[in-house]
């Protein structure tokens, strides 16, 4: 598929001039050689957006158990885990990258230092995605729907509602810092956003929704605005929604908001011990 062939799929789900859009992907679901991946779908969602238009991608980097102390130093320049797409946005001239020490985002375009700045270690996890919905942002998932469901605003929204500050994990892991004047430290975030395999489940919840083809990759996309409130709605009538079925999910069973399942899950790990 030429250039032409991704502009179109992209308006199809939603993206225009001058938009603002907060993407997740999965680049190998699309089909592409991985060189086109940037000249070709890259190049069509820019030309889509056009120069007014701002991509922000998340651009976490990878935590170490607290335990371990001999750790590198995470700064603008430590590579993200989150996947190719923050490499290749990071890569373009004039890119920037928010300060927060574990969960950076990544943003070009005219809009992505007032969506990314002052987003350091004391704020929320997720907060650019507060700014994203107050530009009701286009959210778009790629090749990632089922695989990596659900859209970043829901790990705003549990903070909001006090939910991921009770997610135990948060003290579990850390980086390394190092301040403006050469000293080194180590930094844990103040929630856990933790596991989202169940965010799906707000697919069949939203109300405006668009499900559609980005070359082979199976996508989404739904505006930040309504997908917050929605999201928010929900959670605060019944807090577990998100939470996945597996038994075993550390992240899941160690929560405050799900007590009864710390006991299960202790006993099921010293249940395995013996078998």
């Amino acid at each position: 598929m030429k250039i032409a062939g991704f502009e179109e799929q992209i308006r199809s789900l939603g993206a225009v001039s001058g938009d603002v859009l907060y993407m997740r992907a999965s680049l190998s679901k699309i089909g592409l050689p991985r060189p086109e991946i940037e000249t070709v779908f890259l190049q069509a969602v820019r030309n889509v957006l056009g120069s007014s238009g701002t991509i922000i991608v998340p651009a976490f980097v990878k935590q170490y158990p607290r335990w371990k102390r001999n750790i590198p130093v995470s700064d603008k320049d430590t590579p993200s885990n989150a996947g190719a797409l923050a490499q290749l946005i990071l890569s373009l001239p004039g890119a920037i990258r928010s300060e927060h020490p574990t969960h950076s985002f990544a943003g070009y375009g005219p809009r992505a230092r007032e969506i990314l700045e002052g987003h350091i270690g004391d704020r929320a996890c997720f907060e650019p995605m507060r700014s994203i919905a107050e530009m009701n942002a286009l959210m778009l998932l790629v090749g990632c729907v089922e695989e990596s469901p659900g859209f970043s605003t829901v790990h705003l929204a549990q903070f909001d509602l006090g939910l991921s500050q009770q997610h135990y994990l948060k003290y579990v892991s850390h980086v390394r810092v190092r301040d403006k004047s050469g000293g080194e430290s180590f930094f844990h975030p103040i929630e856990s956003p933790g596991c989202s395999k169940q965010f799906g489940r707000f697919y069949e919840v939203y109300s405006e929704q668009t499900a559609g083809l980005i070359g082979k990759a199976s996508s989404m996309s739904v505006r930040a605005k309504s997908a917050l409130n929605i999201e928010k709605s929900v959670l605060e009538r019944n807090p577990r929604f998100t939470i996945c079925d597996n038994g075993k999910c550390l992240s899941c069973s160690l929560r405050g908001y799900n007590k009864s399942s710390i006991p299960k899950y202790f006993l099921s790990r010293i249940q395995r011990i013996f078998e």
